[in-house]
C-alpha cells in the first residue's frame, strides 16, 4: 500500500484498485489503470525538460554575455 503512495496514487485509486492488490491478481483493467496514471506524470517530465532547456539556453546565453564585460542594462 506504501508504494502505491509512493507512486502518487490517490487513496481513491488506491480503494480502486485494492482488490486486485489483496488478491495479486493482474487484470488488463489495472495495468490500464495504472498506465493512465503513469500518463500525467510523463507529460509533467516532458514539460519539466522542456522548461529546463530552455533555462539552459537562457544560461548559456547570460554567461556569453556576461564574459564580454558588459554591465546589465538598467
Amino acid at each position: 500500500m506504501q508504494q502505491l503512495y509512493a507512486a502518487g496514487l490517490s487513496s481513491r485509486t488506491i480503494s480502486e484498485l485494492l482488490p486486485c492488490v489483496v488478491t495479486g491478481e493482474v487484470t488488463l483493467e489495472l495495468l490500464d489503470r495504472l498506465s493512465a496514471e503513469q500518463d500525467p506524470i510523463d507529460m509533467q517530465i516532458s514539460d519539466l525538460v522542456k522548461t529546463r532547456d530552455r533555462l539552459d539556453g537562457i544560461i548559456t546565453t547570460a554567461t556569453a554575455v556576461g564574459d564580454t564585460g558588459r554591465p546589465c542594462p538598467g
